[in-house]
């Protein structure tokens, strides 16, 4: 048990690091030695909470727990209980990778909830192994500092640890958002410190300004969507290619579609009461998805779409490598069916209550991105226009055909350049050798004036006079 009344002692310097001593209950004054003040106090404060059995702090506090071993514990109690675990368990995975210990994966259960366990160990396709590696290596610095964070106690990490790292992330060319999102997922977890009974631990990502995320523009060529049409046919799982068109036709997202029930949803009345991001709500099937939803057998567990979502995401891994769309996420039906159903003629306020938001923002987002009111006006304007000369052929090589149009320029201006001129000396003439008939030829004639070397002005008529 701690003393009481005491505080723990501000540390001082000593012999070039920071030294801290507090005094116990029992008597004893232990003392230790660091190389940073703020480390020195977090492990002080730690010192009197372990002296409270009952208040121990967890893994043994900020100063003996590496980053990694304090984010699969947050991942266990903080991350299961948001809607988007799923993304932010892939990020927190990057450092449990780092220091050796076991990936984490949401799983759902049969109440609708969510558990955070182990991941099974996956084989992926030689594919999509090789996206994966191509895309590490380009962020390969990247990667080598989250390795580098998850090893470090977390009371060790410094601001300029996380600005070391945000820079290096930058140099990766890593966008904006991605960035953002790496920071504050480091940001929210030291904020939540208080759960894990720390004292004293500033928070190292303080004064990071944190970029904005960025909305995606997804777009597909009709070439595209037949690719992408076709792969889907080729899955194995039945299941599958309907749960693809039900997102897109329904932009509901994936946790809403795998625990979509035969209970919960009237294929005859098209109706559906779903538990969505924004809490459980009515939704309305549109025909195309009852087109869908009549054609499936019903499963034995009462899911319309009885999948696991690390399956889904496996056969999702495979579709998009064979259609030639490795970028492409499960995500993006979502948006692909909110500008389709704007270009049949949805209105802002029609599409909010289609994609369950609150606000009619994002909405208005895709009204304005394909509006066709918009694109028929550019086009009644563009026919009062005159007609823009194109060239015939583009050419293959732009930079090839930039430099042959310069030589050409070059070569043209050498042929009509004149000899060359006097140099000054030969055409300098004495001042007073300047007749009026020389000047005249010079200067054009009218209401000029010019001006005497003492600065002031006279008339053009008098200056000729002076000169002749």
């Amino acid at each position: 048990m701690a003393k009481k009344g005491s505080n723990t002692a501000k540390p001082f310097k000593y012999r070039g690091n920071w030294r801290i001593q507090v005094t116990l209950a029992n008597g004893t004054r232990p003392c230790e030695d660091f190389e940073k003040h703020a480390v020195a106090v977090a492990w002080g404060n730690e010192q009197l909470v372990l002296a409270n059995s009952e208040h121990a702090p967890v893994l043994g506090g900020p100063t003996r727990a590496t980053l990694a071993q304090a984010l699969d514990h947050y991942a266990c109690h903080c991350s299961v209980t948001k809607d988007g675990v799923a993304q932010e368990l892939t990020r927190i995975n990057h450092y449990l990778e780092g220091a050796g210990m076991p990936l984490l994966e949401a799983v759902t259960n049969g109440n609708g909830g969510c558990t955070v366990q182990e991941m099974e160990a996956k084989t992926l396709s030689p594919e999509f192994q090789a996206y994966v590696d191509k895309r590490r290596a380009a962020r390969a610095g990247t990667f080598a500092y989250k390795f580098r964070l998850a090893k470090m106690r977390c009371g060790q990490i410094s601001n300029a640890d996380i600005k070391g790292f945000e820079t290096q992330m930058i140099n990766d060319g890593l966008s904006e958002s991605s960035i953002q999102k790496e920071i504050a997922l480091l940001k929210v977890f030291y904020n939540n410190v208080g759960t894990l009974n720390w004292k004293g631990l500033e928070n190292p990502c303080l004064g990071i300004k944190l970029g904005k995320s960025q909305r995606r523009f997804v777009h597909l060529t009709p070439a595209q969507k037949m690719a992408l049409t076709q792969s889907l046919q080729e899955c194995d799982n039945p299941y599958f290619m309907p749960l693809a068109l039900t997102a897109k036709e329904s932009t509901l997202r994936l946790d809403t579609l795998v625990n979509m029930t035969w209970s919960n949803t009237s294929v005859e009345e098209r109706t559906a009461y779903l538990p969505t991001k924004t809490g459980t709500r009515p939704y309305t099937l549109s025909k195309e998805v009852q087109t869908i939803l009549a054609g499936l057998p019903q499963a034995p567990d009462g899911k319309i779409f009885p999948m696991s979502k690390s399956a889904i995401n496996s056969t999702w891994d495979r579709v998009r490598l064979q259609c030639g769309l490795p970028k492409l996420q499960f995500r993006d039906l979502r948006h692909l069916g909110a500008t389709d159903w704007v270009r049949r003629g949805l209105s802002a306020h029609q599409l909010k209550q289609v994609l369950g938001h609150d606000s009619i923002a994002t909405a208005q987002f895709y009204v304005d991105l394909v509006g066709k009111d918009l694109e028929d006006a550019l086009d009644k304007a563009s026919g009062n226009a005159g007609v823009m000369v194109m060239p015939a052929v583009f050419p293959k090589d732009p930079h090839a055909h930039l430099n042959q149009r310069r030589a050409e320029r070059l070569n043209k201006s050498k042929v009509q350049s004149p000899q060359e001129s006097p140099t000054p000396e030969s055409t300098s003439l004495p001042r007073q050798e300047i007749s009026g008939e020389l000047l005249q030829d010079i200067i054009e004639p009218g209401p000029m004036v010019a001006a005497k070397p003492s600065g002031k002005v006279v008339s053009l008529d008098a200056f000729r006079r002076k000169v002749a």
